[in-house]
């Protein structure tokens, strides 16, 4: 704050582990050491685990049988040039625009920016290797506004897969006007309104209600949808579809956590419930 960086900071790590079956019980460690005794205490300890656990005849290794899979989409990553210098520049201005919207502005405390790649790599007793290769970019800013002994706060943030795609500008704007309209914003009386949704609210309610879409929970018996399958569930208006190569998605999915090369899963179909993950 006050056109000062804060912290620099550049950091790693790696984790390995494993998921292990033992007749019917599963095994899981992890290890954030690579060297041979490490490794060797956390197949230790996978397997010390699987004795505590209840047995699961349903749990297996999955993917395919003696198959590389390796996403490399552009979308995932994008070769970046940027200097150090132009990365402190935004922190910088992101704080400086801020406190140039208006005098009501007090501060503009939280402002950061981060880069970040990862490597992933699975392998399975079934000779199934996949490999995964991304980096994102994210900044943002916020604004803390005081007017008539009232105050709020807000921020934005803005997520891509290069620099030059950063939207640093809606950031600002965003937590300018966010902030100041929550100025005046009082509760509202109970009764029924029409609402619209912002993408990420709207993400953040159907998480909460993530357990419906659950193969693991139905067959367990927890999934309050369980016996539902080809019923109509809601509102013949709302279809819901898990699109892991969506043109427009930030990030292109090739497998999932088992190896298995993903595709298109309808999960609702104008309110009748079509499948669980």
């Amino acid at each position: 704050e006050s056109g000062r960086i804060e912290e620099y900071k550049v950091a790693s790590d790696q984790i390995t582990s494993i998921r292990m079956i033992k007749g019917d019980k599963i095994g899981i460690s992890y290890t954030e050491s690579l060297d041979d005794n490490s490794v060797d205490i956390m197949i230790e300890n996978a397997l010390a685990s699987a004795e505590y656990v209840k047995e699961d005849p349903y749990q297996k290794i999955s993917g395919e049988k003696d198959k590389t899979h390796h996403n490399n989409h552009e979308k995932n990553f994008q070769k970046d040039s940027t200097s150090t210098q132009e990365k402190i520049n935004l922190c910088l201005n992101l704080e400086k625009e801020v406190k140039n919207k208006d005098s009501s502005v007090k501060s503009a405390p939280y402002n950061g920016f981060t880069e970040r790649d990862s490597e992933f790599y699975l392998l399975n007793t079934k000779g199934t290797t996949c490999y995964d290769y991304s980096r994102s970019f994210s900044c943002y800013t916020s604004a803390l506004i005081e007017k008539n002994d009232k105050n709020s706060m807000h921020y934005h943030t803005s997520i891509a897969r290069s620099f030059k795609d950063l939207d640093s500008l809606k950031c600002i704007e965003e937590s300018f006007n966010h902030a100041n309209a929550l100025l005046d914003g009082t509760p509202p009386s109970s009764g029924k309104y029409d609402v619209i949704f912002t993408t990420d609210a709207l993400s953040d309610l159907f998480s909460a209600f993530r357990i419906i879409f659950s193969g693991k929970r139905a067959v367990e018996g927890i999934n309050p949808y369980r016996e539902k399958l080809g019923k109509s569930v809601s509102s013949s208006l709302l279809t819901i579809k898990d699109l892991p190569h969506y043109q427009n998605g930030l990030t292109h999915y090739l497998f999932d956590d088992e190896g298995n090369l993903k595709d298109d899963l309808t999960l609702i179909d104008k309110g009748e419930l079509k499948s669980f993950y």
